[in-house]
């Protein structure tokens, strides 16, 4: 596996630590120290050896001038590959929201690790801009979520009806999971405001 760091305008320094979940083990262990110049890049060359059968996602981080932990991962198969290429599974508890004035539904999120190693992302709620106001308003916007090793876990988003919310209005809302350079989409939910 190669590992490269680059700059662009300022020159950056700093070490590479590696994340190496639990069934991998790494030939070249430890930090990496890097002394890049403006545009620079440096390359480093790790051998990782699987010890038990299943996926993980090995890790890279760097902190960059700001303290900003940046990390890319690498996904690490031992052993058959999976015959579903999902890294992370994502349902609905939900199919529509209805909305009473002044109430607040929840729309919960399941997630299912599908790997043996955490996996560490984002969801965004997205709805149109009629949600995005007093009358009808979803949220949060962006959450973080954490799924532990072949794991589950479960996030929710609000929605909330004001009591000037027209009865009868309908929207929709999906939600959008990124991880680990992978994105995927529900399918949308009904958003209703009855009486």
């Amino acid at each position: 596996m190669r590992v490269t760091v680059s700059c662009s305008g300022r020159p950056a320094s700093g070490a590479v630590e590696l994340a190496i979940p639990p069934g991998l083990v790494a030939e070249q262990p430890g930090r990496w120290a890097y002394y890049l110049s403006r545009d620079g890049f440096a390359e480093f060359t790790l051998t990782v050896r699987g010890t038990l059968p299943g996926r993980r996602l090995l890790a890279a981080r760097i902190r960059d001038s700001l303290g900003q932990l940046l990390e890319d991962t690498s996904e690490v198969v031992v052993g058959k590959p999976p015959a579903d290429d999902t890294l992370l599974g994502v349902r609905l508890g939900a199919d529509v929201l209805e909305l009473a004035a002044g109430r607040v539904v929840e729309l919960p999120v399941l997630l299912e690790n599908h790997a043996q190693s955490e996996i560490r992302g984002e969801a965004t709620l997205i709805s149109p801009y009629g949600t995005w106001a007093d009358d009808v308003r979803v949220g949060p916007r962006i959450q973080p979520f954490t799924v532990a090793a072949s794991g589950t876990a479960s996030i929710s988003f609000s929605a909330h009806a004001a009591g000037t919310a027209r009865i009868g209005s309908h929207w929709w809302a999906l939600v959008r999971v990124a991880c680990h350079g992978r994105v995927a989409y529900t399918p949308a939910v009904a958003v209703h405001v009855v009486g």
